[in-house]
């Protein structure tokens, strides 16, 4: 909608609503079920709220301790959860419908776009080359890495994700550079990576304040929800 505005797009794991449910056959509603029913919002939540852990396990060894703590609260949290709940009813109810008119009108990405995918998750059984999805969507070709991890990638291969992303990035945005690696300290090695991630990822402009390594890394605005990790050029 705003091509001036975006410099780049990674896709981490997805691929858009449109051709997830235009593809979609039984063998993807017998493994992805749950988001069908998790588009039922009121009963959804209740069996979440009921049960959290059952529905949303949480990898402790994976996440880290501080990260873990913040999925174990959110997962409780019905206010939380009702959001999480609403982004897949959009999903069903709005944004296929969008998506199916930007691909009546012929609206592409005019960005350079990468799609990185989990060689541990489902990307591969389910769309073969996880790119092929994105080509028609985009103006120019589609760049590709296979990152050796389950679907959190960020926490289970920092270093090959910040380095693949500067890969793609270096060149596309000026002001973007690597920083030292750093060694973990106070949390455990897992987590102290999950924050390297995005903390080694850029240096801030000058003039620009740094901020949360999660959330405001520089110059750059990272906003990471599942499947889509958008960069916004600050």
């Amino acid at each position: 909608d705003f091509p001036e505005a975006v410099s780049a797009l990674v896709v981490m794991d997805g691929v858009s609503i449109y051709e997830t449910l235009e593809r979609a056959n039984w063998q993807f509603a017998k493994d992805w079920w749950h988001w069908f029913f998790f588009a039922q919002s009121d009963k959804a939540e209740a069996a979440i709220l009921a049960d959290p852990d059952l529905w949303y396990p949480c990898g402790r060894t994976v996440l880290g301790p501080e990260n873990a703590a913040d999925y174990l609260a959110a997962t409780r949290n019905p206010e939380v959860v009702r959001g999480m709940l609403a982004d897949y009813r959009a999903g069903l109810e709005i944004d296929y419908e969008m998506d199916k008119a930007d691909r009546l009108a012929g609206c592409k990405v005019q960005c350079p776009v990468a799609v990185f995918w989990s060689a541990h998750d489902d990307m591969e059984r389910l769309y073969g080359d996880p790119t092929e999805p994105w080509t028609a969507w985009t103006k120019r070709p589609v760049s590709g890495h296979r990152i050796m991890s389950g679907h959190h990638m960020s926490e289970e291969a920092p270093d090959e994700v910040a380095d693949t992303l500067l890969l793609f990035l270096r060149g596309r945005l000026p002001w973007a550079c690597p920083l030292p690696r750093f060694a973990p300290s106070r949390t455990t090695e897992s987590s102290a990576h999950a924050h390297t991630v995005n903390a080694r990822l850029f240096t801030a402009a000058p003039g620009r304040r740094t901020g949360g390594a999660l959330a405001y890394v520089g110059a750059l605005v990272i906003i990471a929800s599942g499947t889509y990790l958008i960069l916004l050029d600050n």
